[in-house]
């Protein structure tokens, strides 16, 4: 037969394609060529044709008592498109044993890629973007240390100097259907001056 369908049981696990599973499951498909687009594990769900609500499916990961994180797929408006939302989810820090079990819901996601490419988070539908954005939300809003933020950090063991680049964001576009493309302008940190521990904030 197919060796890619054989599975072999051994003490280490569960080999399906693979004689010797590395992990307690191993999956192992040969290529037929480097550009292949493998399909090594599919997770489906059935459900009933018509019916216009939620459809989540996914993978979570847990411990004894409870769930850690899960990553799960939304086909949202199910009988009205094919779109769908990629969630990922993550235990609360005041979760304990009774928060993201099995018998519950895992509550908000705290990250979503959306069928447009943008990407929220701390938020499950990221509004008012182009395509392929990014929206930052935190729920917190009447703090002073509070707030959607983006850190950018530059750590190669050392000290910085002065003149140390910090970090930038830059604003690019191709100028035609070619491969050049063009830097728009952009903005960058640098120190002006030699930082010790003073300078943390």
């Amino acid at each position: 037969g197919d060796e890619n369908n054989t599975m072999y049981l051994t003490s280490t696990g569960l080999g399906i394609g693979t004689s010797s599973p590395s992990y307690p499951l191993t999956i192992f498909k040969t290529e037929s060529a480097a550009s292949d687009f493998q399909t090594n594990l599919d997770i489906k769900r059935n459900w009933t044709l018509g019916d216009a609500t939620d459809r989540l499916h996914g993978l979570i990961f847990s411990d004894l008592n409870s769930i850690n994180a899960g990553i799960f797929v939304n086909r949202y408006n199910s009988a009205g498109n094919y779109e769908s939302h990629l969630n990922f989810y993550t235990n609360g820090p005041n979760g304990g044993s009774s928060h993201m079990t099995p018998s519950n819901s895992l509550g908000n996601p705290k990250m979503t890629l959306n069928s447009s490419g943008s990407l929220g988070i701390g938020t499950s539908s990221p509004s008012n973007l182009a395509s392929h954005g990014l929206q930052i939300q935190n729920t917190t809003t009447s703090s002073s240390t509070e707030g959607g933020e983006v850190k950018l950090t530059s750590n190669d063991g050392s000290a910085l100097e002065s003149g140390h680049r910090l970090g930038g964001i830059m604003f690019s576009a191709y100028e035609d259907s070619g491969s050049t493309q063009i830097n728009g302008a952009s903005i960058e940190a640098f120190a002006e001056s030699n930082w010790t521990g003073s300078n943390n904030s």
